[in-house]
């Protein structure tokens, strides 16, 4: 699977781990985190932060970051905003087909 990912055509400058607590959830999310970063080499390890919270929280952090959380798929609520959504992926397709 390391293999797959170092295949990727990008660049990783930072991984940033967004989850809702939910009764039971977090402990399972954190083992299955814990195990994928645990085979992350030394250089991804340092870059990559996790976060718990509720959706507002969970943008506080980002923004405390320096990442632009206006142009995010989704609204404060975790509804998924189609229009911005559709927009990215039109955009990327585009900038592939060149």
């Amino acid at each position: 699977t390391m293999q797959v990912a170092a295949a990727v055509p990008f660049r990783n400058s930072a991984m940033h781990f967004c989850l809702k607590p939910r009764k039971g959830g977090a402990a399972l999310s954190d083992e299955i985190l814990r195990v994928g970063v645990d085979n992350f080499s030394r250089h991804e390890r340092v870059r990559t932060s996790l976060y718990f919270g509720s959706d507002l929280e969970l943008r506080y952090h980002l923004r405390g970051r320096g990442i632009p959380t206006d142009t995010m798929p989704v609204d404060e609520d975790g509804n998924l905003l189609e229009d911005i959504l559709n927009s990215w992926f039109y955009k990327h397709r585009d900038e592939r087909n060149k």
